[in-house]
């Protein structure tokens, strides 16, 4: 009944005196008019039998609330809160829980969760409905400068505004803590960003691929498989066998270079399938594309021996394998070409290598410049991630004093990469996981500044640390229940790029991992148009479980031992 509907909005607006809501100015008891508007739309749908009010209560004392209408065998939600002071425990998920299995049980058909995306509702669906926002208005007068400082200027300001209040409370802790503190930088080491003046003892230059006789730096990986392919001298329209599984950035660049791909097996433990992979050589296979998955050799002579049988090529894709190596010391030296990312061990806006091992390639194409405006903006974007995350290296009052300044500077950026001045691709992002990129960027060489950064970096000690902290993981976690190190001990030489686990609900372990600090991702989680996903479910598997996490060399034993911890956790899944 209304009275009924009426009373409840009025507990539930209680409610939400004690969530963040209140903080934030998103809740419906902000101002007078704003509730008196929720109570008549609850009133009105609620005669009609349409409104929903629920309740998770302990003890007696509401902990969870939501509210929504029912249309025509849809549920809209319209909102949910929940007392704070259970954070822990979740009930605003648990209630949502319940929600959904109500309507579901009542014969709603959809339920659909309105407002702004947000991480905790992938946890629910993989099904995306996308919504736009018109804004008409006059160009004349003022009225420009009220949009961008409304849609362009307010927003930015608000999660400048968000981030400075996360970063003090981070601050007070560090004070406070007696232990150190259990913060992650995620997915990239940052603290070298401070040091590009010194020459460490172990230059980079005597490692390889830096040492070898014929290599080029490049944009990135993408654009050095590209430039790799091209300089085989291959005949356009052959076929490229790849990888099923791929985050499809290796596979793009072959098919803007003019070649088809077709996929070969990779089973659940990464693994090429040898067997797969020669069945599927015929006359129209020009080459093999072969990846080293987080740094772990392949059978990389046995798949070379098998190219030298059919005379075809052999690319290795050692994206993942930056300084590391086989029992034979061979690991990115038996393929023709051999691809390498800098910027997935380095913290450099961009970089890419590729090494000639095949005395008769050569490259087709002068490299292009890096655009400045790219560079720039990754690494303002790197800065900021290094001071809010305490990772630069500078005392805490340094990071909060650079902070303002690097802030703007990247809200400049930003503005002027949306308006698109200069056009595109100027202000290219690396990161971007889009495969619509402008060919121009497969063209472009690696900037000054990424050279700047590597220059001043120690690989023996990236590889150690990497290493050891592999190794530290591999022993904590093996006798975990809840989730699967993909790889169960690493090989001689092997330099690991993450620490990637299985775990059969991805999305709601990532989400609790990230509200502890722990800032493991996802891996491939994109699926690339030109790969045939359900001829290989062992694939799809990988891409829908496998997450990655952390083992750079910024890493210290208590951040691994609070990694394990929260990974130990029952309460996480």
């Amino acid at each position: 009944e209304r009275a009924q509907v009426e009373e409840q909005l009025v507990i539930y607006r209680e409610l939400e005196s004690r969530s963040w809501k209140v903080a934030e100015g998103v809740n419906i008891g902000k101002t007078d008019d704003y509730f008196r508007f929720h109570k008549e739309l609850a009133g009105s749908f609620s005669e009609k039998g349409r409104y929903v009010i629920r309740m998770l209560t302990l003890d007696g004392e509401p902990v969870a609330g939501t509210f929504g209408l029912l249309v025509n065998g849809v549920f809209w939600s319209l909102h949910i809160v929940h007392d704070e002071r259970w954070n822990k425990a979740s009930p605003g998920t648990y209630l949502e829980s319940l929600e959904i299995r109500d309507c579901f049980e009542d014969g709603v058909r959809e339920y659909e969760f309105l407002g702004g995306f947000l991480n905790n509702k992938e946890r629910w669906t993989r099904n995306f409905r996308e919504s736009s926002e018109i804004v008409i208005y006059q160009r004349k007068g003022i009225l420009p400068l009220v949009y961008l400082a409304y849609f362009v200027v307010k927003p930015q300001l608000k999660k400048l505004r968000a981030r400075l209040r996360s970063t003090r409370k981070a601050a007070k802790a560090r004070l406070t803590a007696s232990a150190p503190p259990a913060r992650f930088v995620a997915p990239l080491p940052l603290k070298a960003l401070r040091n590009t003046v010194s020459v460490p003892e172990d230059h980079i230059k005597d490692y390889f691929p830096f040492s070898a006789d014929r290599v080029r730096y490049t944009f990135s990986a993408t654009a050095g498989l590209f430039q790799a392919v091209n300089a085989l001298g291959m005949e356009e329209g052959k076929t490229i066998l790849v990888p099923s599984y791929n985050c499809g950035h290796e596979v793009e660049p072959l098919i803007r270079a003019g070649f088809k791909v077709s996929a070969y097996r990779i089973d659940a433990e990464m693994k090429a399938d040898l067997d797969d992979l020669a069945a599927r050589i015929d006359d129209s296979v020009a080459a093999v594309l072969l990846t080293h998955y987080f740094g772990m050799p392949q059978a990389v002579a046995k798949v070379r021996a098998l190219c030298d049988d059919k005379d075809i090529f052999l690319i290795e894709d050692c994206a993942h394998a930056l300084f590391s190596d086989n029992r034979e010391n061979t690991l990115g030296r038996l393929g023709d070409v051999s691809v390498f990312s800098l910027r997935k061990t380095f913290p450099i806006p961009n970089g890419g290598a590729v090494v000639l091992n095949n005395p008769e390639a050569e490259f087709v194409d002068e490299p292009e410049p890096a655009s400045p405006y790219s560079a720039w903006q990754k690494m303002l974007d790197l800065s900021k991630k290094s001071l809010l995350d305490g990772g630069s290296g500078y005392p805490r009052a340094v990071e909060l004093l650079l902070l303002p300044p690097v802030f703007l500077l990247l809200f400049v950026c930003n503005w002027l990469a949306r308006l698109n001045l200069p056009a595109r691709p100027a202000w290219f992002n690396p990161d971007d996981e889009d495969f619509d990129f402008e060919d121009g960027v497969l063209y472009w060489e690696m900037s000054p500044s990424s050279r700047k950064i590597l220059e001043s970096q120690s690989p023996k000690e990236v590889i150690q640390k990497r290493q050891d902290n592999f190794r530290y993981l591999t022993k904590k976690l093996n006798a975990t229940p809840f989730c699967q190190p993909v790889f169960q001990g690493l090989p001689k030489g092997a330099c690991p790029l993450y620490f990637p686990v299985r775990v059969y609900n991805r999305d709601t372990v990532l989400y609790r991992l990230h509200l502890k600090k722990v800032f493991a991702c996802p891996w491939w989680e994109d699926f690339h148009y030109a790969t045939p996903w359900d001829e290989f479910p062992e694939a799809v598997a990988l891409k829908d479980r496998v997450i990655a996490l952390p083992v750079h060399q910024d890493i210290e034993i208590h951040h691994l031992d609070a990694m394990v911890e929260a990974l130990m956790n029952d309460q996480l899944w």
